[in-house]
């Protein structure tokens, strides 16, 4: 089975670290991702959809000062469904979020007037054995 989630957003709200009773950190964060089309009469549309995401762990810290309010973010991750209980009405309440694995950082190149990638950040599980060199040339592309 698959749960993976890809995404190029901007990011909504200023992110907010906070601490989990365990000690563990969560940084949370939205995502407005867009949709563009021409509707039937050729007229341009467009649909912002706004997604909750959550990055856990040491990353959290670590990233919090380069993730700011408006930043361009390419995020992997998976889908995570969170029930609660309402401590005011008592009614179930569910929300899904996207629980963030890794993250790439994307600036404007305006010499070439397009987006490249600035720095990518790895998942922890993958830390170890991720060693990417410093310089890549044509020669260390096998295709």
């Amino acid at each position: 089975m698959i749960n993976k989630v890809i995404l190029l957003g901007n990011i909504g709200r200023q992110p907010e670290l906070s601490t989990m009773p365990n000690g563990n950190s969560v940084l949370k964060f939205s995502l407005a991702t867009s949709h563009r089309w021409k509707d039937k009469d050729g007229m341009r549309q467009e649909k912002t959809a706004w997604h909750g995401c959550e990055l856990w762990g040491s990353r959290a810290e670590k990233l919090k000062p380069y993730l700011l309010k408006g930043t361009r973010i390419y995020v992997e991750g998976s889908l995570d469904y969170q029930s609660w209980d309402d401590k005011t009405t008592g009614e179930k309440k569910y929300k899904t979020v996207i629980s963030v694995d890794g993250v790439q950082f994307f600036g404007n190149d305006n010499n070439a007037n397009k987006t490249s990638v600035v720095e990518t950040i790895v998942p922890d599980v993958d830390a170890e054995r991720w060693n990417p060199p410093e310089t890549l040339s044509d020669d260390d592309i096998p295709f």
